[in-house]
């Protein structure tokens, strides 16, 4: 039995436990190559339709982000508008409301 799995050892060219591997490459940073097994290609089309998927989710987000606040910044203009047309209005109404100067100097 020894002998049987000391050829397969060498016979694979790598350690037959998973935890005497090698390490990953730190450098590497795609969370899809650490001691991956062999994948059928249907495996690795979901898993790449999942990145992606997450890409456009990310995108979306960005969008609805910045879809936000141009709806804020709309609601804060319109708020200016409508407290500068109050304010006209106000100023409107007290300059009809005070005695013009022409009265006065007819008197």
């Amino acid at each position: 039995v020894y002998n049987y799995w000391i050829s397969r050892r060498e016979q694979l060219k790598r350690p037959l436990v998973l935890r005497y591997r090698k390490q990953p490459d730190p450098e590497d940073h795609s969370p899809f190559t650490a001691f991956r097994p062999i994948e059928s290609q249907k495996q690795r089309m979901a898993r790449k339709n999942q990145h992606h998927n997450y890409q456009k989710i990310t995108q979306l987000r960005s969008d609805l982000d910045r879809v936000k606040t141009l709806i804020e910044f709309s609601i804060k203009r319109e708020k200016l508008r409508r407290e500068h047309i109050n304010i006209s209005r106000r100023m409107l109404q007290l300059s009809a409301s005070l005695p013009s100067s022409d009265t006065k100097s007819k008197s």
